[in-house]
């Protein structure tokens, strides 16, 4: 898996929502499933994923997923303006954006009326379900040059390195004292400021990052799922413990997250703090320097800035199509 810790962490996350929310008597060859869901995603609207089934001679042996943040998702356009997420734009729940290799119309249509590119949207989701086919491709070409009929193998081999890198992580954190250390950190927002506090807890087999205490909601769109909380949860705890290795659904197993005291999850109340995702990183490790001398690490996060964003309007030429575009799909 690559991309940002964000996508990646929160992606694969969202791999059990698809199979839970399609069913696995309903997931066919040729089927593409898309979601922007922030809960079940990968975090905002402006996020589409794309999960897409694997097939071998008629056997079901993965699954590819992507996932890119759009130009536009209608609504307010992006920016901090909505006041809910029903202002944020198109919101659309898990479900196959292609069943058996033929494209939903009346959902390409539904996306095209509601989004101010429509075009470069469609795209953008034909780019996704491509990125994944092309993937599909190379492993049944894969599969079929070592004779494979299914991937058990390499999974267990895969889950089994997993785990040995897992126990790796799990001694160096069980050999750190016993002991808690806490961050705060004060950022700019619109009415009044937003005060963001962790606290990151060694037990013996994990590590707890509590959030309680950090300010509540905002009345602005700058509010964060959990999920994408916790993907840089798990990251900057990675940087800090086990750098050496990749990136894999087992380390979440030693990061441990608890949200703020603040109402249940709907649409209208997210999780967390918006902003604060492209600080969790920093003011994470800021929490660390108690536990140093015991990491025998001292990590800098990829970057501290805050995103700066600029809205450019202007004419676009026609994007010609993709010639490795799925031939199955036809809208």
């Amino acid at each position: 898996m690559t991309g940002t810790p964000g996508h990646v962490n929160a992606m694969a996350d969202a791999i059990a929502h698809f199979i839970r929310r399609i069913g696995r008597q309903n997931i066919f060859e040729g089927d593409v499933y898309i979601t922007n869901d922030p809960w079940e995603g990968t975090g905002h609207l402006h996020d589409i994923t794309m999960v897409t089934p694997s097939f071998h001679n008629g056997v079901l042996v993965g699954f590819f997923a992507c996932t890119a943040h759009v130009v536009d998702i209608g609504g307010r356009g992006f920016g901090a303006d909505a006041h809910s997420v029903y202002e944020e734009g198109l919101y659309i729940p898990i479900r196959k954006f292609a069943h058996r290799g033929e494209v939903d119309a009346t959902l390409t249509r539904i996306i095209r009326g509601n989004v101010r590119e429509p075009d470069q949207l469609i795209g953008d989701i034909y780019a996704l379900a491509t990125c994944n086919e092309i993937g599909h491709r190379r492993l049944i070409e894969m599969m079929q040059e070592f004779d494979l009929a299914h991937l058990d193998g390499i999974a267990d081999f895969i889950l089994e390195h997993s785990r040995r890198a897992t126990i790796e992580a799990i001694e160096a954190i069980a050999a750190l004292p016993q002991m808690s250390a806490e961050g705060e950190m004060t950022v700019d927002s619109f009415d009044a400021p937003i005060t963001l506090m962790v606290k990151v807890t060694v037990h013996e087999d994990r590590i707890g990052s509590d959030f309680t205490g950090s300010s509540g909601l905002d009345k602005k769109g700058i509010n964060c799922p959990l999920v994408y909380a916790k993907a840089y949860v798990c990251y900057a705890l990675k940087v800090a413990i086990a750098p050496e290795i990749p990136n894999n659904r087992r380390l979440w197993h030693f990061s441990r997250s608890k949200r703020p005291s603040i109402p249940s999850s709907t649409h209208s109340t997210p999780h967390r703090l918006r902003c604060a995702i492209s600080w969790v990183t920093w003011f994470l490790m800021r929490s660390m320097p108690p536990l140093t001398k015991s990491f025998r690490v001292w990590c800098q996060p990829k970057g501290r800035g805050v995103c700066t964003i600029f809205k450019c309007g202007g004419a676009r030429a026609p994007m010609p199509r993709c010639p490795q575009m799925p031939a199955g799909l036809r809208c």
